[in-house]
């Protein structure tokens, strides 16, 4: 597995571990988009994404992964299906607000 530090937007103002604390939990997996998936999933209930912050674009997170970006996007409707994530064609990809 390879580390590597991942962008995010604290507009909330939430404390959230550092990118250092995150890799040290979570290192970044290299392989199909099942594995793609679960890592954001992951990263994402582990709060390193939390509701409203952007996510890297497709071409970030398959450089990160080292995947096609092909990959990344099935990996990506994966977690729309799941709710997680919500994309804006053109504009980018958001954590989803939790639903309680």
């Amino acid at each position: 597995m390879k580390w590597v530090e991942l962008s995010r937007d604290h507009r909330d103002g939430q404390d959230r571990p550092t990118h250092a604390e995150a890799r040290k939990k979570l290192p970044i997996p290299t392989g199909g988009y099942r594995e793609v998936t679960e890592d954001l999933t992951a990263r994402i209930k582990a709060g390193e994404y939390g509701p409203g912050d952007r996510l890297p674009t497709y071409r970030e997170l398959s450089d990160l992964y080292q995947v096609s970006v092909t990959t990344v996007q099935r990996a990506v409707i994966i977690l729309q299906d799941r709710g997680l994530v919500v994309g804006l064609q053109g504009r980018g990809l958001w954590v989803a607000e939790r639903r309680e």
